[in-house]
């Protein structure tokens, strides 16, 4: 069984008046299955807070109740991991298009959502928006979502080229997210887990200030995730803060099983 210790932060950041972000981290089933997320409320529509704060309740919830039905049942089903997951945020979805008509302020209100579902020596991974995920395995950093931008869309449709791509100012144009339309289907991208991993979940108030060799100049230096959440967000406002920054680190260490130590004893 693989051990999931998990730490989240977030912050306003130094140039926004108030935070959009809401993040969630959650273990279930005596740590057996964990929950987390970062969804990050779309600047400039009405009630992104309080889009971000609602999928991340509907979400946690929903996580809940279907390991609690699990755990009554006695078992989890085939493709638990993943099915959960995708329901999750379609249900959060739903529950966004319920708010928007229920209350005209709250017609535009969006987030970005990016999450993780663990069970055992799996990670189940879903996402809408430019909220970002990352793994650190062996000193190396790897962006294992994609962007769901409107230059991203472009790059991938061969409108514009990879140089084109750099300067575009589309990059915060959002291609999808919880709130912007009815969503049919939710890609979910299975992972291994592998000892020592480390996961990172990030709103783009992070990547906005700090680039790839910072993130992981930090994750290489802090083994403490709750040290590295500390400093990536500090180092986030220190390069200008433009956004409120949100991260949520999930380490794995192979747990041993019972009976069994990490310790070889030699008698004298």
């Amino acid at each position: 069984m693989m051990h999931v210790e998990i730490y989240g932060g977030t912050d306003r950041g130094l140039q926004r008046d108030h935070n959009e972000d809401a993040i969630r981290h959650a273990q279930f089933d005596q740590a057996r299955i964990s929950l987390a997320l970062v969804a990050d409320g779309v600047g400039g529509h009405a009630g992104g807070d309080i889009a971000s704060q609602l999928a991340a309740d509907v979400m946690d919830n929903y996580v809940t109740s279907c390991v609690s039905r699990a755990l009554d049942s006695g078992a989890y089903a085939e493709h638990w991991l993943q099915k959960t997951l995708a329901n999750a945020i379609q249900r959060a979805n739903r529950e966004i298009a319920t708010g928007q008509q229920s209350d005209t302020l709250l017609a535009g209100m969006a987030t970005t959502i990016v999450s993780v579902l663990i069970k055992d020596e799996h990670l189940a991974l879903g996402y809408l928006g430019d909220s970002r995920c990352y793994r650190w395995r062996n000193n190396k950093l790897q962006q294992i979502s994609r962007d769901q931008t409107l230059a991203q869309q472009m790059l991938d449709q061969g409108v514009i080229d990879q140089k084109q791509f750099l300067v575009s100012p589309y990059h915060h144009v959002l291609s999808r997210a919880l709130g912007l339309a009815e969503i049919s289907e939710v890609d979910i991208h299975l992972h291994e887990l592998l000892d020592d991993d480390v996961f990172l979940l990030c709103s783009d108030g992070l990547t906005n200030c700090l680039g790839d060799p910072s993130i992981s100049e930090i994750l290489a230096a802090r083994s403490d995730i709750s040290q590295a959440t500390e400093e990536l967000i500090t180092c986030a406002n220190d390069a200008g803060g433009v956004d409120n920054i949100s991260v949520v680190l999930l380490k794995c260490d192979k747990a041993l099983p019972d009976g069994e130590c990490d310790e070889t004893i030699v008698a004298d």
